[in-house]
């Protein structure tokens, strides 16, 4: 993290420590729980086991099940709206 922050710091970009969060990746096969510590402008950033990038949400075992439940329930809402809209 040091050197991403001095990278940051040389082409002018700043990093939101609130927003910021890490995730550990692993493959399926294993299941350890591993906390890591880690900080960004001397605070602790928080873990996480899901990773929501603009419209894709990804688990901690690079899983697309979040994601696919995620999406079926918006279109069940979105199909239940349009059904009521109907009558």
């Amino acid at each position: 993290m040091r050197k991403i922050s001095n990278w940051a710091k040389e082409n002018k970009i700043t990093f939101n420590e609130q927003k910021s969060k890490i995730m550990m990746i692993s493959s399926g096969k294993t299941r350890e729980n591993k906390d890591v510590s880690i900080y960004l402008n001397n605070k602790l950033l928080e873990q996480d086991n899901t990773f929501k990038y603009p419209r894709i949400i990804i688990d901690s075992k690079l899983n697309f099940r979040k994601h696919i439940i995620y999406t079926s329930t918006k279109c069940s809402k979105l199909i239940n709206a349009l059904t009521k809209s109907k009558n």
